[in-house]
């Protein structure tokens, strides 16, 4: 079921749609193994952008709506990303803008590494960006004829539904010399919180996506295929390969998959079977589909039942507890549905940002102030509210009789919540904590109370002298342990994971990570960890030992950017 486009062979029409999964090499890598026929990165630009303020991505009733902000490293540092790409299939580099000049320049250092480059000319949210400038019907033509004459790879325009007529945008990028073009980017939306009055999202608007765009995009690929002789690659709403079908038969030549991998990371090699089954049954081959709609045969649409909004709900904050000077426990009024171990919530401060945070008790999370957003946090008073997504990841794997719990820093709130369970279950705990000094050694006396502890301090002020690695000696290790739980600073972990690598223990080891989080849905990419692509937000934020040995924990994580720095 191979097909051609723009000269470009692909073993099958589905491609990953720009801005889901695309922030790193092992993030494409894992898409591209599940069978996609080609991958698009995120989008990149001249300077590193943080992007905006949180919420960035929230998941509502008919879809997504997203402002992430086109977050990136710039051209220049997303290289060592392409470098660790694998070409299981071919790479399509996103790249945007606010002139030919940039487009241009983005191009030219990455040339080496696509097999073609879609010019973002359609984000909705980003002033001076996207849908801005691609709304300009001479703009579209100049900076798509401009890239030609300087790039030599073949050039997609994806082209933005927030316009009067999209067909007259698709006329100019084919004027211009485009090889194709992508039809849809998302739509402009925007959602608010009756509780308080603000925009859920940080931007205030962003762009909708999923189930309820898909007619609006096949709308577009209809009207596109009757004006202009390039390709067409349709975008917006695909979550089977009914929906495949329906773009084909309305004139794309491949489709991007995007919003439906929040449901099913399998879905390529999932919708690539049934198509291959359809063509097979009914007797066809692809050519026979792709533009079936515009020759009167018939089509049939599928209904998807609704799925339940993940929105910020209203929390008021019950009581707060201080535990030293620069971190704080907030306790819930309310309770948290579907509550455990290791999972964390979205904690969105109005106004300000939204950011992760694990749960140190089932009506609790533990806060240590280290940036804006937590700043924030602390001037709340007892009776105020705050916004809460969630919980998300997967949790702690609760099992074992004799339990060694391995906390440092503010790792240590989340083993607290952990070791409670434990210590209803009336298991064996051991538990080694560590921190700076005597001051600020969270919750020592809670864990008393339920285990044997062991405590270090960097100043020698309590306990053993130097960090928590330091006690783990023949004495902790006399006894066997049916699991270890780990949590706190990345260094502390990578140096964990090699120890019990040594130790032959990875398999009875659990490792809760820390990275930023944007969406908290598995969507955006920004939290994923090399070589695997492991989205932290979703695949974790726990894992065994064994799935994390050989990746960057410890060695370098990315900022707001998606730049790469050093641990």
């Amino acid at each position: 079921m191979g097909i051609k486009i723009s000269g470009i062979e692909l073993e099958n029409p589905l491609i990953l749609a720009s801005g889901i999964l695309g922030s790193t090499g092992s993030s494409l890598n894992r898409i591209a193994r599940t069978g996609a026929g080609a991958v698009v990165s995120k989008s990149i630009g001249i300077e590193p952008r943080e992007g905006y303020e949180g919420p960035v991505l929230l998941k509502v009733d008919c879809g997504f709506l997203n402002a992430l902000g086109l977050p990136n490293p710039s051209y220049k540092n997303f290289i060592e990303e392409l470098e660790d790409f694998d070409r299981y299939c071919p790479l399509i580099i996103s790249v945007f803008g606010s002139s030919s000049s940039e487009f241009v320049e983005v191009a030219e250092d990455l040339e080496d590494y696509a097999d073609a480059f879609e010019l973002n000319l359609s984000c909705p949210h980003v002033e001076g960006y996207g849908m801005e400038i691609g709304r300009d019907l001479t703009f579209v033509e100049d900076i798509t004829r401009e890239f030609k004459r300087s790039i030599s790879r073949p050039t997609w325009v994806k082209l933005t539904p927030n316009v009067g007529e999209i067909t007259e945008i698709g006329l100019a990028a084919e004027k211009g010399g485009a090889d194709a073009v992508v039809a849809i980017n998302t739509v402009k939306g925007l959602r608010i919180d009756v509780e308080s009055g603000y925009p859920l999202l940080g931007n205030v608007y962003g762009g909708l996506s999923g189930r309820c765009i898909k007619p609006i995009g096949l709308a577009a690929v209809y009207s596109l295929y009757k004006k202009l002789k390039i390709p067409i690659i349709g975008v917006g709403g695909i979550e089977d390969y009914r929906d495949v079908l329906e773009y084909l038969m309305a004139g794309a030549r491949c489709v991007e998959i995007g919003s439906a991998l929040y449901y099913d990371l399998e879905i390529f090699k999932e919708i690539d079977s049934d198509l291959k089954r359809y063509l097979e049954e009914n007797s066809l081959e692809m050519e026979d589909i792709i533009g079936l709609a515009h020759r009167k045969r018939k089509k049939k649409e599928k209904e998807k039942e609704k799925d339940r909004e993940i929105l910020p709900k209203d929390v008021v904050i019950k009581r707060i507890k201080r535990e030293n000077k620069d971190v704080r426990t907030f306790f819930f009024e309310d309770a948290l549905l579907d509550v455990r171990p290791g999972r964390y919530v979205m904690v969105w401060v109005r106004g300000i940002d939204e950011i992760p945070i694990s749960l140190s008790y089932k009506d609790a999370i533990t806060v240590e102030r280290v940036g804006k957003t937590t700043e924030s946090l602390f001037k709340l008073k007892e009776g105020d509210s705050i916004g809460i997504r969630g919980p998300f990841g997967n949790g702690f794997d609760i099992k074992g009789e004799n339990i060694l719990l391995i906390g440092g820093g503010i790792g240590i709130a989340p083993l607290l919540y952990l070791a409670e369970v434990f210590g209803e279950k009336k298991k064996d705990i051991t538990t080694l904590i560590g921190s700076r000094s005597r001051e600020t050694l969270l919750f020592l006396k809670e864990f008393e109370k339920i285990s044997k502890v062991f405590v270090s301090t960097d100043d020698g002020s309590l306990g053993k002298k130097g960090s928590v690695l330091n006690m783990l000696d023949a004495e902790i290790f006399k006894q066997e342990y049916d699991m270890i739980y780990a949590c706190g600073p990345e260094k502390m972990l990578r140096s964990l994971l090699e120890f019990f690598n040594e130790k032959d223990l990875l398999e009875k080891t659990q490792f809760s990570l820390s990275r930023i989080i944007k969406c908290g849905l598995g969507i955006c990419g920004s939290c994923c960890i090399d070589p695997k692509g492991l989205r932290v937000c979703r695949d974790g934020p726990i894992f065994y030992g064994g799935e994390i040995l050989n990746s960057e924990v410890g060695r370098y994580e990315r900022d707001h950017t998606g730049r790469r720095r050093k641990v």
